[in-house]
């Protein structure tokens, strides 16, 4: 059931990507995951995220919402689902996205902290992320 649950909603979030996609390496010490988003610069996005721990994958999908808009800087926080961590649970957000270059809007560099939760609230892990995130935008003009 969990699965199917995460599978709805990866495709939800596919769904709403509209031609304005992002892609996203995240290097942790727990594991290395790559991220398939939505527009980051709008007020309510998502990322589905596929890593392997022990030789399986783990597919989280996450909701997330900029606190702070900036035009280089945006904070953001959200929530979702893991599949493989503990049999699957639940996975927050705090983090932050920084467009250092001018010329270069498309390229991102962001930090992310993630406390990740069991389904049955028995178990916890806390891990960070630093990472890069490109995005594919439509031509202006």
């Amino acid at each position: 059931m969990k699965k199917l649950i995460l599978s709805l909603f990866i495709l939800c979030l596919a769904a709403s990507a509209q031609a304005q996609i992002g892609f996203s390496y995240h290097q942790s010490t727990r594991n290395s995951s790559f991220g398939i988003s939505t527009n980051p610069d709008k007020g309510l996005w998502g990322e589905a995220r596929i890593s392997t721990v022990t030789d399986e994958f783990d597919v989280t999908g996450m909701l997330l919402v900029n606190v702070v808009k900036r035009e280089d800087f945006n904070l953001y926080s959200g929530a979702g689902f893991t599949s493989l961590l503990f049999d699957g649970g639940f996975s927050f957000a705090l983090g932050f996205n920084v467009k250092p270059i001018e010329k270069k809007p498309n390229i991102a560099f962001f930090g992310e902290w993630n406390p990740l939760v069991t389904t049955e609230f028995d178990n916890y892990i806390s891990t960070g992320s630093i990472g890069v995130r490109y995005f594919l935008r439509k031509k202006e003009g």
